[in-house]
């Protein structure tokens, strides 16, 4: 059972604004022309299964994006806002992104296995696009319908604040302040196991064993060296996995 975020949807669909016809198709071909290199990142997973379990192993928020072929608005958020540069960052940092569209491939998620279709029944998604916040086994919120790429972005930063730092504030409230949160760095310790997993299935990994030469702090970094891994969460790296030996 989901719980919700201050239990109101409405905020973030609230905020959808109208927009200047050619500011519109200005921006879009700007997006478009940057997604060639900005999609290169690879952070959309298309098995919930696989998603969900490289967020645990992470420990980061599993954003499910309930889609459609056939939906408007799904190919207007994967044009225009997915490819967004701070959304980007946010997807690298904080976030395991899934497109779930309505199809017979199998996936098994908290052991139990579905059908792509069959998880649109279990979620109870009546329209798309719809996302799902999840952290671990518990829902966190839902948010149904099309945002603009500046709402989605401050949906991921207060979501994320409030699963690290429990603000209290409503989403209305922290829409008007400037923000730049992507999380605060972090070191998991992980399994020899774990690790292969997430240097198979997660292409924003890679193993270290020195420092590297040049530095992405929203990389996820694999290493066996503690002191490493503290000189690399100093540095400012999100998320680095410590593999703890045996």
């Amino acid at each position: 059972m989901l719980f919700h975020v201050n239990d109101n949807y409405g905020i973030f669909k609230s905020r959808l604004k109208r927009r200047d016809v050619n500011d519109l198709k200005r921006i879009v071909l700007i997006l478009l022309i940057a997604s060639s290199v900005i999609l290169g990142l690879n952070t959309k997973f298309e098995d919930v299964g696989t998603a969900h379990q490289i967020s645990v192993i992470e420990d980061k928020i599993l954003l499910m994006e309930f889609s459609s072929e056939t939906c408007g608005y799904c190919v207007k958020f994967m044009k225009e806002v997915f490819p967004d540069e701070t959304v980007q960052k946010l997807l690298r940092s904080a976030y395991i992104f899934v497109e779930i569209l309505p199809n017979d491939k199998k996936t098994t998620f908290l052991e139990k296995e579905y059908t792509n279709s069959q998880l649109f029944g279990a979620f109870g998604i009546r329209g798309t696009p719809t996302f799902i916040f999840w952290k671990g086994d518990k829902g966190i919120t839902k948010l149904p319908g099309f945002v603009p790429s500046e709402t989605f972005v401050k949906v991921l930063m207060y979501i994320l604040r409030y699963m690290e730092e429990n603000i209290q504030e409503n989403f209305e409230e922290y829409m008007k302040k400037e923000d730049a949160f992507f999380g605060h760095p972090k070191i998991v310790t992980v399994s020899k196991e774990e690790g292969d997993f997430i240097l198979k299935n997660d292409p924003n990994s890679t193993y270290v064993d020195k420092f590297p030469e040049n530095l992405d702090v929203f990389k996820v970094y694999v290493t066996n060296d503690k002191e490493l891994a503290n000189s690399l969460k100093e540095r400012g790296v999100y998320r680095v996995l410590l593999i703890q030996e045996e």
